[in-house]
């Protein structure tokens, strides 16, 4: 494990060497990031993408970013962090361009985030948070459409 990151990390200096733009180290440390996680091994997927995400942090290009992290943080049982991370990736949607392109989006990431509060056992914070996002943000019961989790 240590050798592939090690050999990411060498592909990805001389890269950088070579003139590559921030979007295009970004782009690398994604696919190294969904390689990773397609194979199982999260904590490698989790370290690629916080570099994706560092390496070029336009708020509205890193949702997906942010949200393949809490993606990799769920698998690994870390629910704590994987609602963090899918919270981040809400914030980063709320940009008027990324809304008004893929408004159920968000309903998907919410989801995921009542998703790890009920794998934390924590149906209040669940139900809570439900509440505040229908009731406080712009999702709606339509919002969430095919990605709503019934508690």
């Amino acid at each position: 494990m240590k050798r592939t990151g090690l050999i990411i990390g060498l592909i990805l200096l001389v890269f950088a060497m070579a003139g590559c733009t921030a979007h295009d180290m970004a782009q690398m440390s994604q696919n190294a990031g969904e390689a990773a996680y397609k194979r199982g091994d999260y904590k490698c997927a989790i370290d690629n993408f916080k570099k994706a995400i560092n390496q070029a942090p336009n708020r509205s290009l890193s949702a997906w970013r942010v949200e393949k992290l809490g993606d990799a943080y769920f698998k690994m049982g870390n629910y704590k962090d994987a609602i963090d991370a899918y919270k981040q990736c809400l914030k980063r949607t709320y940009i008027g361009e990324f809304w008004d392109k893929y408004p159920n989006y968000r309903g998907k990431i919410a989801s995921n985030i009542v998703a790890s509060y009920k794998a934390l056992k924590d149906l209040d914070s669940a139900s809570l948070y439900m509440e505040q996002l229908i009731t406080k943000d712009r999702i709606t019961p339509i919002t969430f459409g095919s990605w709503a989790i019934y508690i």
